[in-house]
C-alpha cells in the first residue's frame, strides 16, 4: 500500500452518530464513505481521538470499525506509527479491472437475454441523471449514478452469487473513480458508452452488450493508466 504520506489533521464534516444502537456499524459506514469520497486522502493518518470526538462516540466502536476497514484494504496499520488510509496503486487498478471484465461482462450477457421494458425505463432514467450530472460536472452525483447503472444490469443477471461478488468489490471501484476524476478535474465523457450499452440491452443482444461493456471498462482502465503516467 506504500508509505504514509500525510499527517493527521483536525476533522471537518464527518456526520455525528445519532443512532446509538449500532455504533460500530455506523462508524464503519461513515469512515468508509469518508475514505471512498476522499475526505480522507490516500496515505493520510487516521487519528483515533479526533475521530471519536467528531463522531461523538467512545473509542471501542471506532476501533472495531477501523479493524473492518483494515481487513477490507481501505486502511493499513503501520507498527509504532498508527493507522493510515491505504494507497491505491496500479496493481490494484489492474486487478479490479480484470475482475470487472470477467464478471460484469458475464452478468450483462445474462441480463441482456431477459431485459424488459421496465428495466429499460430504469436504464433511461439513470442515463438522463448521468447526462445531467456530467453537464454540471458534479463528480459525486456522476459516480453514484454510474455505479447505479452498473448495478442495474448486474442485479438483473439472475445469478445472486455473481451479483454479490461484484458488489463486494464495488466500494474499491467507487473510490478509484473518485481518485481518477479528482485528478482529472472534470468528468470523463463516457456517456456515449452507457448509451450504447443500454441500446444493446434493449435490443436483447447479449454479445453486443458484452462487447460494448468490455470496451467501456477498457477505456476506464486506460484512463487510470494515463493518470499514473501524467504524474510520473
Amino acid at each position: 500500500m506504500g508509505r504514509p504520506k500525510k499527517e493527521a489533521h483536525k476533522l471537518n464534516g464527518l456526520k455525528k452518530i445519532e443512532d446509538f444502537r449500532f455504533l460500530s456499524e455506523n462508524a464503519y459506514e461513515i469512515l468508509k464513505d469518508a475514505i471512498i469520497t476522499l475526505k480522507f486522502a490516500p496515505g493520510e493518518k487516521l487519528n483515533l481521538p479526533d475521530i471519536t470526538e467528531e463522531l461523538g462516540i467512545s473509542t471501542t466502536p471506532v476501533r472495531e470499525a477501523m479493524n473492518r476497514l483494515i481487513q477490507e484494504g481501505f486502511v493499513v496499520n503501520v507498527p509504532f506509527k498508527g493507522a493510515f488510509v491505504g494507497d491505491v496503486d496500479q496493481k490494484m487498478v489492474e486487478q479490479l479491472a480484470e475482475l470487472r471484465q470477467l464478471l460484469e461482462v458475464a452478468a450483462i450477457k445474462r441480463t441482456a437475454a431477459q431485459f424488459t421494458a421496465g428495466d429499460a425505463k430504469v436504464g433511461e432514467d439513470l442515463l438522463e441523471k448521468l447526462e445531467k450530472s456530467y453537464k454540471k460536472n458534479d463528480v459525486t452525483a456522476y459516480v453514484e449514478y454510474s455505479m447505479q447503472f452498473h448495478h442495474m444490469f448486474v442485479d438483473r443477471c439472475g445469478n445472486e452469487l455473481m451479483a454479490s461478488v461484484i458488489r463486494g468489490f464495488n466500494d474499491h471501484v467507487k473510490r478509484i473513480a473518485f481518485l481518477a476524476l479528482g485528478k482529472q478535474g472534470k468528468i470523463s465523457p463516457f456517456i456515449d458508452d452507457y448509451r450504447k450499452i443500454l441500446e444493446s440491452l434493449k435490443a436483447r443482444n447479449p454479445e453486443e452488450a458484452g462487447r460494448h461493456l468490455l470496451d467501456h471498462l477498457s477505456k476506464v482502465e486506460h484512463s487510470f493508466d494515463q493518470k499514473g503516467s501524467d504524474e510520473q
